[in-house]
């Protein structure tokens, strides 16, 4: 799943996702602004137009998810596939969902969002499927900080959300199901910015545009948590035009924030991309997009900590006063004769192959960076 945030086609897909979006609610916030007492032409052809562009945005998370996926299928990169093919399915079922809810904007029909919902599902089992696989590759190799919990939380989430969106819509005198709805979408979202922040604090999330990228997502969270509580107001029996216009309204402009928010993540994220990549390929050892910048050492791994420069016989990187082994000599009497010792044999040390830590005899782990060590 980290190759969605790898590719630049995507990311730039992701891109133009998150500003159609912001311009298709832009377009449903006017609509909701120029209601009338009667109804207005204005507001139902704003609103229909904003839910097509919505539906063109989705298309586009669809385009950059199926690139990705065939980029894969290229490299023949079989078992890594499955993931980002469950992806395009659970993405080609938001892009559906989008489009029957932009044929019902008149109708009132909710056939749309279910079908949406079951599309967040899809991204929920995705994830899912990345916390098992992960969970796997941790308990063979006793990582002491597992990634796979934050994956079953974004799933937790993921859920929610697809719950959220699923509920039918409110109306007057019945506004319970869409404040659930609204305040379930909130909690998932507020849970997959919870799982990002978490991973950030530990080092596993390493990237110049997380605070951005967290701004977005809290935005989204209040939006749709804005949902819920307006709901409850503007869908009572005593509920004024101007009271339901600001109660649509409010939400509706933190959402397009959110998504202009998005959208400038996802863009620093495209220019952030080749730029890691240049540093990865200048690298005197490589390293991978997105690592920490580290001063170039003549030897080791990028990050080790310098050791001065051994007697002849050391090996680079090796630690402070360990050198190759020397055969030893045994000690000749004043005659000539060879003298047994008498002390006991030093026992060998050993290192880590990796950093050239010291390893203490039957260690299975390195102290200093964690790489398992055969016996």
């Amino acid at each position: 799943m980290i190759e969605f945030v790898k590719s630049r086609t995507t990311l730039l897909l992701g891109v133009s996702a998150a500003a159609l979006a912001a311009l298709g609610y832009a377009l449903v916030l006017v609509g909701d602004a120029v209601i009338s007492e009667g109804g207005s032409s204005a507001t139902q052809n704003l609103v229909t137009a904003g839910s097509w562009i919505v539906f063109v945005g989705v298309l586009a998370a669809l385009a950059g998810v199926g690139h990705l996926a065939w980029k894969m299928m290229l490299e023949q990169r079989w078992n890594d596939i499955w993931e980002v093919a469950g992806a395009t399915v659970a993405t080609l079922l938001l892009a559906i969902g989008h489009l029957l809810a932009a044929t019902e904007v008149t109708s009132g029909s909710n056939s749309g969002a279910v079908v949406a919902a079951i599309g967040y599902g899809g991204w929920a089992l995705v994830a899912l499927g990345v916390a098992a696989r992960r969970s796997v590759a941790e308990h063979k190799a006793s990582q002491a900080v597992p990634q796979s919990v934050y994956w079953i939380v974004a799933a937790v989430a993921l859920v929610l959300v697809a719950v959220g969106t699923g509920l039918p819509p409110a109306s007057f005198g019945d506004s319970t199901p869409e404040v659930v709805g609204g305040i379930l979408a909130a909690i998932g979202i507020g849970g997959i910015l919870a799982a990002i922040v978490a991973a950030k604090a530990r080092g596993q999330v390493v990237t110049q545009v997380f605070g951005t990228l967290a701004a977005s997502l809290g935005l989204l969270s209040l939006a749709k948590l804005g949902v819920g509580i307006s709901s409850a107001i503007i869908y009572s029996a005593s509920t004024s035009l101007t009271e339901l216009k600001i109660g649509s309204i409010i939400p509706l402009a933190i959402e397009v924030i959110g998504f202009i928010v998005l959208a400038v993540a996802a863009f620093q994220r495209s220019v952030e991309v080749p730029q890691r990549q240049k540093l990865a390929a200048a690298s005197p050892s490589g390293g991978y997009p997105g690592m920490p910048q580290q001063p170039a050492y003549p030897a080791g791994y990028p990050g080790m900590p310098q050791q001065p420069a051994g007697p002849p016989g050391s090996y680079p990187g090796a630690p402070r006063g360990q050198q190759a082994y020397q055969p030893q000599q045994a000690p000749f009497s004043a005659g000539g004769e060879p003298v047994a010792s008498t002390g006991p044999s030093a026992p060998a040390t050993a290192a880590c192959p990796a950093c050239g830590n010291p390893l203490q005899p039957g260690t299975s782990f390195c102290t200093g960076c964690g790489t398992p060590i055969a016996q």
